[in-house]
C-alpha cells in the first residue's frame, strides 16, 4: 500500500534519486576499504535497503504516472531497452569469461568475436526497436 503524500516536483523526485545514488556509491567505496566497523557494515546496508524501499512506495505511484511521457519527443518501450541490456550485459561478460580461455590464435578469436559480435548486434537491434518501433 503507497504512503499517501503530496506530489512531489520532478526537480525533488531527482534530487532523492541523487541522493540515493550517491548513498550507494559512497557505501560501496567505504565497504571496499573496509573502513567501516562491525556494526555499521551490518547496519549502514539494511538502513540503505529501507531508505531505498521507502523512495520506492513514495515516488513508485508518481513515475508510473509520468513513465508514458514521451523522451527525446518519442514513446519507448521498456522491455525492448530492457532486452538491450539484457544482451549488452551478456556480451560483456561472455568477452570477460571467454578472453580468460581462449588461446592466442584464429580460431581462439572467432570463439571470442563472433557470439559477442552477434550479441551486440541484438542489443542494438533492440535499442532501435523500442526506440523506432517494430523493425521489418
Amino acid at each position: 500500500m503507497p504512503i499517501k503524500l503530496p506530489q512531489l516536483s520532478k526537480s525533488m523526485q531527482l534530487a532523492l534519486l541523487g541522493v540515493i545514488f550517491v548513498v550507494g556509491i559512497a557505501l560501496t567505496f567505504c565497504e571496499a576499504r573496509g573502513t567501516l566497523s562491525q556494526p555499521v557494515r551490518i547496519m549502514l546496508p539494511i538502513a540503505y535497503f529501507a531508505f531505498a524501499v521507502y523512495l520506492h512506495r513514495t515516488l513508485g505511484p508518481q513515475l508510473a504516472e509520468q513513465s508514458n511521457l514521451p523522451f527525446l519527443g518519442k514513446r519507448i518501450n521498456l522491455l525492448d531497452v530492457a532486452k538491450s541490456a539484457a544482451c549488452f550485459l551478456a556480451m560483456f561478460f561472455w568477452v570477460t569469461v571467454i578472453v580468460r580461455v581462449v588461446t592466442d590464435t584464429p580460431a581462439g578469436a572467432a570463439v571470442l568475436l563472433v557470439p559477442a559480435l552477434s550479441l551486440l548486434g541484438a542489443s542494438v537491434f533492440f535499442l532501435g526497436r523500442s526506440f523506432f518501433g517494430n523493425v521489418r
